[in-house]
């Protein structure tokens, strides 16, 4: 759609739900005494790396690029090998439309590269003490989500409303690592963001 209806979309659906197959936006909340304003971005098909790009040039006149770049896919946790791909989309299906709980296990499809959001435990990010977060094709384990409550009146087993912050947090046995971007390196309201998987809680809502 073009992009006033992406902005009417989000508009409508701060209430309610979070649900399988839902498409969202991730958008950071304010930080800072600059008053940044980001939104998780990834290209996905040249370039694998995902970042947070200010919120108002994603929503720019004629940033329809830009802004089909911000949107994921929210799907259930699951394994994918090729032979399974089709299983895979028939379960998709099969859940559609299905109320997402705290502590369950979600993936992020990047609509633009139909790639997931996925931890590369291999690769360290810029940020001292970081793994790189980059588009997957495949998804698996390491792009595995699972979703946890900020407000502490929300626990495991709540179903996750549009009002919520959320933090997101890759699935690891050995140490927990967050969907997380570079504040630090915030120098004004322009600036494009590092995302990776650090050790620190970052809060995202989801539009």
């Amino acid at each position: 759609g073009s992009l006033p209806d992406i902005k009417q979309q989000t508009r409508t659906q701060k209430s309610g739900h979070l649900k399988v197959g839902d498409i969202v936006i991730l958008v950071t909340p304010k930080t800072s005494e600059l008053n940044y304003k980001g939104v998780l971005s990834a290209d996905g098909v040249i370039n694998e790396r995902l970042r947070v790009i200010p919120k108002y040039s994603a929503n720019k006149d004629g940033g329809n690029v830009l802004t089909r770049s911000c949107l994921f896919q929210v799907q259930t946790a699951r394994r994918l090998s090729k032979s399974d791909f089709k299983k895979s989309d028939t379960e998709l299906k099969m859940t559609l439309g299905k109320a997402i709980t705290y502590g369950e296990r979600i993936q992020l499809r990047h609509c633009h590269s139909n790639g997931f959001v996925c931890a590369n435990s291999k690769t360290i990010a810029s940020e001292p003490g970081c793994l790189q977060v980059d588009i997957n094709e495949k998804g698996g384990e390491n792009s595995w989500l699972e979703v946890l409550p900020v407000n502490k009146l929300r626990s495991e087993g709540d179903i996750i409303q549009y009002t919520d912050s959320v933090c997101l947090k890759f699935f690891s046995e050995k140490s927990d690592y967050y969907l997380h971007f570079h504040e630090s390196g915030i120098s004004s309201s322009n600036d494009q963001l590092e995302v990776n998987a650090g050790g620190n809680p970052i809060h995202w809502n989801l539009r």
